[in-house]
């Protein structure tokens, strides 16, 4: 069996960002040249859907669409959740494109002047007219539906918040919401980045991680060439932000989360960002928690939802293999010998890990400690097998649709206990 292979995905190229000034000269240059037939194929979809907040164009199924406009607006109850001082709506509505192709998206981006090259998802702001655009085919669900929460931040924050947010700040954010799961309405908020992990320690180990206090002070173009130039610290800026706002958000409790939101405040009211800065972290302060951050890094383990969403995912698609060849195994053992059998292999993605699986190793068909791993085979071919992990915070389950040929496709599902 051939392996299935997945990528680590790509930050947001600097087009992920709102334009400057200076680009929005550009931009609007860029679109008065362009000639009448090209705008007309560059023209937003046509299927407009209207949530609560956002007004989304899409060249999608329409179901699949309101499936996305939920998941914006569980995005923007979460991010109202973390910062409820920035209710006030925003003056302009926040639009939300999404194509079904990537060349349609591209023709937008490209309208918006930027360029869509590495980009999967960009922020994007013209004459007082904000969004976010994406496009479906080709990309995994759960990557559609992070970047909508990555860009969606950028555009709360933008709208709500302060239209030129220091980079750390900003991009921290955006990857903090971005790697956030949806359970019902809600989303499961500090689920810690496996790989973004892995990175920092392996900066402080080797002496490479950049002090905070250059991290706050490093500019938009320090980012943006970084991308361009496919330079490894540009990732450790982004892990480093990321991790950091983890940290004030929910170490201790979140003792230090107040920090973050005098930061926010103070930039809301139009106070310089190193004014700002020392508001909310002095420098003897932020020596003393980077110390803390630091030492967190070290201890921090896997995240158990995103360990037993990588378990599942393997199992599900070992279990899709199986039911290819007309098997379906009677139980975890019997699925556990199968797949060994035949030397199944799988490569998953959870959190930006991306982990190769195999199934020779049994720790593959474990789920994380304290939780229990359960299998239940299909009760007729039509159906897939159910494969679920229950015992942590939040349960996590395989949940099957039809998908073309007759075959299944799976997603990971998590959902919180009643109250």
């Amino acid at each position: 069996m051939m392996p299935v292979s997945t990528a680590r995905p790509l930050r947001p190229s600097p087009t992920s960002r709102s334009l400057r000034p200076w680009h929005l000269w550009l931009a609007w240059l860029l679109l008065a040249a362009g000639d009448a037939s090209g705008q007309a194929s560059r023209r937003p979809p046509e299927e407009i859907i209207r949530s609560e907040n956002y007004t989304l164009r899409a060249r999608i199924d329409r179901a699949e669409a309101e499936r996305l406009g939920a998941e914006l607006e569980a995005a923007h109850r979460a991010f109202l959740h973390v910062f409820p001082a920035y209710r006030t709506p925003a003056p302009v509505p926040m639009n939300v494109y999404v194509f079904e192709a990537r060349e349609p998206f591209a023709d937008f981006v490209s309208s918006q002047g930027f360029s869509a090259a590495n980009a999967s998802g960009i922020f994007f702001e013209r004459n007082g007219r904000a969004g976010v655009t994406t496009y479906t085919r080709g990309q995994p669900d759960a990557k559609v539906v992070e970047t909508l929460r990555h860009e969606g931040f950028h555009l709360f924050a933008f709208l709500r918040i302060h239209r030129d947010l220091p980079m750390w700040i900003d991009e921290g954010l955006a990857e903090y919401f971005g790697a956030s799961r949806r359970a019902g309405d809600e989303l499961i908020l500090g689920i810690a980045l496996p790989g973004a992990v892995a990175n920092l320690r392996s900066a402080i180990e080797e002496g490479r991680l950049i002090p905070l206090e250059d991290l706050m002070a490093s500019r938009a173009s320090t980012w943006n060439r970084g991308v361009v130039r496919a330079d490894p610290r540009v990732n450790l800026m982004y892990d480093e932000s990321w991790s950091f706002v983890h940290f004030l958000l929910h170490h201790e409790g979140g003792r230090h989360a107040q920090r973050l939101r005098v930061y926010l405040d103070a930039l809301h009211a139009n106070a310089a960002e190193k004014r700002a800065r020392q508001a909310a972290f002095p420098r003897d302060e932020l020596a003393r928690l980077e110390a803390a951050w630091k030492d967190a890094l070290l201890t921090m383990p896997m995240d158990p939802l995103l360990l037993a969403a990588e378990r599942l995912d393997f199992l599900a698609s070992g279990c899709e293999s199986l039911r290819r060849a007309g098997l379906t195994p009677s139980n975890l053992a019997e699925l556990q010998r199968l797949l060994a059998d035949s030397h199944f292999r799988h490569w998953t993605e959870a959190g930006a890990r991306v982990a190769s699986l195999s199934a020779t190793d049994p720790a593959a068909f474990t789920a994380p400690e304290g939780a229990n791993l359960i299998y239940t085979p299909a009760p007729d071919p039509s159906a897939g097998s159910t494969l679920e992990v229950q015992g942590l915070h939040a349960t996590v389950r395989v949940a099957w649709r039809p998908a073309p040929g007759g075959t299944l496709a799976h997603t990971i599902e998590f959902s919180l206990p009643e109250n």
